[in-house]
């Protein structure tokens, strides 16, 4: 089991179910499979101080839309534009790395967000991140994976 996986796991259920009134299944890499119809969206964020690293979210466009849907109250795919489907994923990976800080390294220890990314990515990317996910997950047959790069942490539960 990879080092942050659990504290990751939990973490992003509970943001998903609160956030996003959304629920995923864990899922084998296998169901992640490059599909040249689909639009695929890869957001980071880093986070320094007593601990510092990075963390990415890949998950296709309609993922996004979705996520617009629960949060704003939108319809999915209705006049949604990109910039939409990136600021709520931004802010998405946003809230969940400032929770993974706290679950992994435990209260006392702080961090700073970078402001977040996102980006369209192509298939060598798709596949790249999917090798390096940590967690993966479908919500609503849509492909989601996370992955945490801890470069340092002097502070630790």
């Amino acid at each position: 089991m990879p080092k942050y996986e659990a504290a990751l796991e939990k973490v992003f259920h509970d943001i998903l179910s609160k956030y996003a009134m959304m629920f995923g299944e864990p899922v084998a890499g296998a169901a992640f499979k490059y599909n040249p119809e689909k639009i695929y969206i890869r957001s980071d964020v880093g986070f320094t101080g007593e601990c510092g690293g990075t963390m990415s979210i890949i998950t296709t466009k309609d993922f996004c839309s979705a996520l617009v849907s629960n949060v704003m109250g939108l319809e999915p795919g209705k006049d949604n534009k990109i910039e939409a489907e990136y600021d709520v994923i931004k802010e998405f990976i946003n809230l969940t790395c400032g929770h993974f800080v706290t679950e992994a390294f435990g209260k006392k220890v702080t961090a700073d967000l970078t402001p977040p990314s996102a980006e369209i990515i192509d298939k060598e990317g798709w596949e790249i991140m999917v090798k390096q996910a940590e967690i993966k997950f479908v919500v609503d047959e849509m492909p989601v994976a996370v992955a945490v790069d801890v470069k340092n942490c002097t502070g630790r539960k």
